[in-house]
């Protein structure tokens, strides 16, 4: 399923509160509500994970129903994705920046000082980066964090889009 961050969905659901649901998982309020929280998990530069989503429906007396289900995703990147990271790479601010304090955080303390220091060595260069790391899921937190300061940038930039409109209005 395509997904406005640049990316597929790729989604399991493991579990769903209602069984007369387990057969119509193709529905349109339940995919809705999946894309909406998996896409606000995105934003935030998670690219995979578990997901819990809810709707409400009317049963077959009518009556209002809340489904909830829960599941894993992946969202593989494609060339839109791609492009935001570099416009980011290439025009970020200091506060967009990759930082010490950015590894800690998504990758604990000792394995975030190890990591800062890799990027350092790699004369912080984002493609050499992704490249040192073998595992999918240590690379997968590495992406998550960019995309993560890929979004400060973009709301950013929205911004001073927004503000250069004000000023050139009047």
């Amino acid at each position: 399923m395509p997904l406005g961050v640049g990316g597929i969905i790729r989604y399991s659901i493991n579990c769903i509160s209602h069984p007369d649901f387990k057969g119509c998982l193709e529905n349109q309020k339940l995919i809705a509500a999946m894309t909406e929280d998996i896409g606000t998990l995105a934003r935030k530069g998670l690219m995979e994970g578990e997901f819990v989503s809810s709707f409400v429906v009317r049963d077959h007396k009518f009556e209002l129903m809340m489904v909830a289900f829960g599941g894993t995703y992946s969202i593989e990147p494609d060339f839109e994705m791609f492009c935001r990271i570099m416009l980011w790479s290439y025009d970020h601010c200091y506060s967009e920046a990759i930082t010490r304090e950015g590894f800690i955080e998504t990758f604990g303390q000792k394995e975030g000082d190890y990591y800062h220091a890799k990027w350092e060595e790699s004369g912080k260069d984002l493609a050499r980066m992704t490249a040192y790391f073998k595992d999918r899921d240590g690379g997968q937190k590495f992406i998550g964090m960019v995309m993560g300061l890929v979004r400060e940038y973009e709301i950013r930039e929205d911004n001073e889009i927004d503000d250069h409109r004000y000023y050139e209005i009047y």
